[in-house]
Protein backbone atom coordinates (compact mmCIF):
# COMPACT_ATOMS: atom_id res chain seq x y z
CA UNK A 1 0.00 0.00 0.00
CA UNK A 2 1.01 3.51 -0.64
CA UNK A 3 -0.36 5.91 2.39
CA UNK A 4 -0.23 9.46 2.26
CA UNK A 5 -0.07 11.68 5.34
CA UNK A 6 -1.12 15.60 5.79
CA UNK A 7 -0.48 17.33 8.96
CA UNK A 8 -1.34 20.50 7.10
CA UNK A 9 -5.04 21.88 8.43
CA UNK A 10 -6.03 21.98 4.44
CA UNK A 11 -6.69 19.32 2.52
CA UNK A 12 -4.36 17.96 -0.05
CA UNK A 13 -4.86 17.54 -3.74
CA UNK A 14 -2.16 16.54 -5.75
CA UNK A 15 -0.91 13.85 -8.64
CA UNK A 16 0.51 10.53 -7.35
CA UNK A 17 2.64 9.21 -10.06
CA UNK A 18 4.08 5.77 -9.27
CA UNK A 19 7.27 4.34 -11.74
CA UNK A 20 8.95 1.04 -11.72
CA UNK A 21 12.30 1.78 -12.89
CA UNK A 22 15.50 -0.25 -13.68
CA UNK A 23 19.13 0.60 -12.09
CA UNK A 24 19.99 2.47 -15.38
CA UNK A 25 16.99 4.62 -15.13
CA UNK A 26 14.73 3.29 -17.92
CA UNK A 27 10.80 3.15 -16.59
CA UNK A 28 9.42 -0.24 -17.33
CA UNK A 29 6.05 0.63 -15.98
CA UNK A 30 3.96 3.52 -14.42
CA UNK A 31 0.69 4.84 -12.68
CA UNK A 32 -0.46 8.06 -12.37
CA UNK A 33 -4.13 9.12 -11.00
CA UNK A 34 -5.17 12.43 -8.85
CA UNK A 35 -5.15 11.88 -5.52
CA UNK A 36 -6.40 13.87 -2.03
CA UNK A 37 -5.75 13.76 1.91
CA UNK A 38 -7.83 15.12 4.14
CA UNK A 39 -6.31 17.81 7.29
CA UNK A 40 -4.47 15.92 9.88
CA UNK A 41 -4.87 12.78 8.55
CA UNK A 42 -3.74 9.63 6.34
CA UNK A 43 -5.13 7.29 4.12
CA UNK A 44 -4.11 4.49 1.11
CA UNK A 45 -3.50 6.56 -1.99
CA UNK A 46 -2.49 3.48 -3.89
CA UNK A 47 -2.59 -0.54 -3.62
CA UNK A 48 0.12 -2.34 -6.17
CA UNK A 49 -0.10 -6.08 -6.29
CA UNK A 50 3.25 -6.93 -6.93
CA UNK A 51 2.33 -9.95 -9.18
CA UNK A 52 0.95 -8.05 -12.01
CA UNK A 53 4.27 -5.39 -12.26
CA UNK A 54 5.42 -6.39 -16.00
CA UNK A 55 9.18 -7.48 -16.21
CA UNK A 56 10.14 -7.10 -12.53
CA UNK A 57 12.89 -7.99 -11.30
CA UNK A 58 13.45 -7.08 -7.24
CA UNK A 59 17.05 -7.16 -7.63
CA UNK A 60 17.16 -4.54 -10.26
CA UNK A 61 14.86 -2.13 -9.94
CA UNK A 62 12.69 0.20 -7.33
CA UNK A 63 9.45 1.64 -7.22
CA UNK A 64 9.47 5.74 -7.05
CA UNK A 65 6.59 7.18 -5.65
CA UNK A 66 5.99 11.43 -6.13
CA UNK A 67 3.14 13.47 -5.32
CA UNK A 68 2.90 16.59 -6.46
CA UNK A 69 0.98 19.46 -5.96
CA UNK A 70 1.73 22.54 -8.14
CA UNK A 71 5.29 22.03 -7.92
CA UNK A 72 5.40 20.91 -4.50
CA UNK A 73 7.04 17.69 -4.64
CA UNK A 74 7.35 14.54 -2.48
CA UNK A 75 9.30 11.25 -3.50
CA UNK A 76 9.56 8.31 -1.54
CA UNK A 77 11.78 4.89 -2.92
CA UNK A 78 11.04 1.52 -2.57
CA UNK A 79 13.19 -1.07 -2.97
CA UNK A 80 12.08 -4.79 -3.03
CA UNK A 81 15.07 -6.43 -1.08
CA UNK A 82 17.16 -5.82 1.44
CA UNK A 83 20.62 -4.08 0.60
CA UNK A 84 22.84 -6.43 0.32
CA UNK A 85 20.57 -7.89 -2.47
CA UNK A 86 20.64 -5.47 -5.00
CA UNK A 87 22.73 -6.38 -7.83
CA UNK A 88 24.45 -2.67 -8.34
CA UNK A 89 26.68 -1.56 -10.82
CA UNK A 90 29.49 0.72 -10.85
CA UNK A 91 28.64 3.90 -10.82
CA UNK A 92 29.36 6.32 -13.44
CA UNK A 93 29.52 9.55 -11.11
CA UNK A 94 30.23 12.79 -11.91
CA UNK A 95 30.12 16.20 -9.71
CA UNK A 96 29.81 19.97 -10.92
CA UNK A 97 30.90 22.15 -8.26
CA UNK A 98 28.23 24.74 -8.32
CA UNK A 99 28.30 28.59 -6.65
CA UNK A 100 27.98 28.81 -2.88
CA UNK A 101 29.69 25.58 -2.04
CA UNK A 102 27.17 22.92 -3.65
CA UNK A 103 27.80 20.38 -5.34
CA UNK A 104 25.66 18.45 -8.54
CA UNK A 105 25.74 14.93 -8.88
CA UNK A 106 25.14 12.72 -11.61
CA UNK A 107 24.99 9.15 -12.82
CA UNK A 108 24.01 7.02 -15.44
CA UNK A 109 22.85 4.08 -12.88
CA UNK A 110 21.55 4.05 -9.54
CA UNK A 111 24.04 4.99 -6.74
CA UNK A 112 23.14 3.29 -3.34
CA UNK A 113 23.85 5.00 0.28
CA UNK A 114 26.61 7.67 -1.42
CA UNK A 115 28.67 8.88 1.80
CA UNK A 116 30.94 11.83 0.73
CA UNK A 117 34.17 13.01 2.16
CA UNK A 118 36.54 16.05 2.45
CA UNK A 119 38.57 17.17 5.39
CA UNK A 120 36.66 19.94 7.72
CA UNK A 121 33.69 19.86 5.72
CA UNK A 122 30.33 18.90 6.82
CA UNK A 123 27.62 18.35 3.94
CA UNK A 124 23.60 18.29 4.47
CA UNK A 125 22.91 15.01 3.39
CA UNK A 126 24.53 11.84 3.59
CA UNK A 127 24.71 8.22 2.78
CA UNK A 128 22.09 9.02 0.11
CA UNK A 129 20.73 7.41 -3.31
CA UNK A 130 21.54 8.83 -6.39
CA UNK A 131 18.63 7.97 -8.92
CA UNK A 132 19.81 7.77 -12.43
CA UNK A 133 20.17 10.69 -14.49
CA UNK A 134 18.27 12.62 -11.55
CA UNK A 135 20.66 15.21 -10.56
CA UNK A 136 21.14 15.57 -6.79
CA UNK A 137 22.59 18.91 -5.35
CA UNK A 138 24.14 18.85 -1.91
CA UNK A 139 24.86 21.63 0.52
CA UNK A 140 28.92 21.66 1.55
CA UNK A 141 29.38 23.75 4.63
CA UNK A 142 32.58 25.37 3.23
CA UNK A 143 34.38 24.84 -0.03
CA UNK A 144 35.76 21.21 -0.89
CA UNK A 145 38.85 20.15 -1.41
CA UNK A 146 39.76 16.56 -2.72
CA UNK A 147 36.57 15.10 -2.17
CA UNK A 148 36.24 11.20 -1.60
CA UNK A 149 33.35 9.15 -2.07
CA UNK A 150 31.86 5.58 -1.14
CA UNK A 151 28.96 4.26 -2.01
CA UNK A 152 27.20 0.81 -1.24
CA UNK A 153 28.16 -0.15 -5.31
CA UNK A 154 31.85 -0.11 -4.64
CA UNK A 155 32.10 -2.51 -2.07
CA UNK A 156 30.06 -5.29 -3.49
Amino acid sequence: DIVGVNEDVSTFYGQLKIELIDFFGRVNWQYETSSFIHPNSSNILNSINLTTLPQLNPNHMFLKVTLDNSGQKEEGIYYFVKPKDLQLHQPDIRFEYLSNHQIKITSTTLIKNLYLEAEGVFFEDNFFDVLPNEPKIIQASKEIKDLKWYSLNTVQ
